[in-house]
């Protein structure tokens, strides 16, 4: 295997045990059985890689990589999860019902995109 296959597939299964695992947001149990598993590569492996491949393409700097982290934050967050759009029921209690303004849970988006941009794209890159 070549070296940019190699690193390619570390940076693809090394995300979601950073974003998931590492963060005690999911358990042990939960992460190492198949479907979850394959679902955190797709949605955590995947877009990573092609993020990191935008980065040198486009030869983004951290400030760059970093608003990329961001977009994938709200991609994750805002698009696939919808949880920016909770007023309650937010998956960490203490934001239900707090800094909600225009349809987005503001309060919660601060934390999750920051999380995400370090946890799910500056970290593994």
């Amino acid at each position: 295997m070549k070296t940019k296959t190699k690193a390619a597939l570390i940076l693809v299964i090394i995300t979601p045990f950073l974003t998931e695992l590492l963060s005690s947001n999911m358990p042990p149990r939960v992460f190492f059985t198949t479907l979850p598993l394959l679902l955190l590569i797709f949605a955590y492996g995947l877009p990573v890689l092609l993020l990191r491949e935008l980065a040198v393409r486009w030869r983004l700097g951290l400030l760059g990589i970093l608003s990329l982290g961001m977009a994938y934050g709200i991609l994750n967050e805002g698009i696939w999860a919808k949880t920016l759009l909770f007023v309650k029921d937010v998956p960490v209690n203490a934001f239900d019902n707090y800094g909600f303004f225009l349809g987005i849970n503001f309060s919660w988006a601060a934390v999750m995109l920051i999380w995400h941009t370090f946890l799910s794209v500056l970290f593994p890159i």
